[in-house]
């Protein structure tokens, strides 16, 4: 998938760069505004698994 704009990391606040090599996930949280999209295995950790284990 490519992006027409700049998405950026919910948890991180990095841009998510199509392409890149990294995956991403997108999701729309109950109770928040629109949807919100996390890197997935960057390197420097994994922004959805830490937003989970921080919401836990």
């Amino acid at each position: 998938m490519e992006f027409k704009t700049v998405v950026i990391c919910s948890k991180c606040q990095e841009p998510i760069v199509s392409g890149e090599g990294f995956g991403f996930v997108c999701f729309k949280i109950p109770g928040q505004e629109g949807y919100h999209f996390f890197h997935r295995r960057s390197p420097g950790g994994d922004c959805w698994e830490a937003y989970m284990k921080e919401s836990r």
